[in-house]
């Protein structure tokens, strides 16, 4: 009789292809993992996903680059999924940062184009 898990006591496990598999070994791994350990490394990893990159730039034609390379980036981004309006609004807030307003604008302005009805366009 199968088990709320989905398992045998029998020692057969259930395989992918609907057939059943033998568990050969049943002892204990060797080195045991806790939930807690589990957890912690789980945020530790989460948190080092999100750290940015900080990049200095040292002059002018450098500073150029940067800008058209994440321009580059922002536009693939809101090719790929015209109607994801958070993109849309990282861009135009990147573009503010910049102290590119006029750039910024032109990005709002065709985030209405793609919903007009999109709040967090407005606010």
């Amino acid at each position: 009789m199968a088990e709320p898990g989905g398992y045998n006591q029998g020692g057969r496990a259930p395989k992918a292809s609907g057939g059943w598999n033998w568990i050969k070994n049943k002892n204990a791994a060797a080195v045991q993992i806790t939930a807690e350990q589990l957890i912690r490394e789980a945020y530790e990893r989460q948190g080092s996903a999100q750290t940015a990159v900080r990049q200095k730039v040292l002059d002018g034609e450098e500073l150029g680059d940067y800008q058209m390379r994440r321009r580059r980036e922002f536009e693939e981004g809101v090719r790929r999924n015209r109607s994801n309006m958070g993109e849309w609004l990282r861009y135009a807030a990147w573009e503010e940062a910049q102290g590119a307003v006029s750039r910024a604008r032109s990005v709002f302005e065709r985030a209405l184009d793609v919903d007009a009805r999109s709040q967090a366009v407005y606010v």
